[in-house]
């Protein structure tokens, strides 16, 4: 999972969606200080789509990797917002 991560060096804004939000939060909080560097240093919006209680634990899990962020000089995760299923959906097909 995070060699997949290494290709988005140039994303600004990343969904993640599936089963996938919940083994993003926890991986990125587990980086080093060096790896944080290398893994989506282009990135300012982080997108997860889940439920409101588990985009809380998310969100908390992510503040190592965004402060780490911080100290290596990398743009700052500006947003972190939660989508869920129905949402994204209408996004991709919207009613005409």
């Amino acid at each position: 999972m995070l060699q997949l991560l290494y290709s988005f060096d140039t994303v600004e804004t990343l969904y993640v969606g599936g089963h996938f939000p919940d083994r993003v939060p926890p991986m990125l909080k587990k980086l080093s200080n060096e790896l944080a560097a290398e893994v989506l240093p282009a990135l300012r919006l982080l997108n997860l789509e889940c439920t409101t209680r588990e985009f809380i634990k998310k969100k908390k899990q992510l503040v190592p990797f965004i402060e780490k962020r911080q100290i290596i000089g990398h743009p700052p995760l500006t947003s972190i917002v939660r989508t869920c299923t129905k949402d994204f959906e209408t996004l991709q097909h919207p009613k005409k």
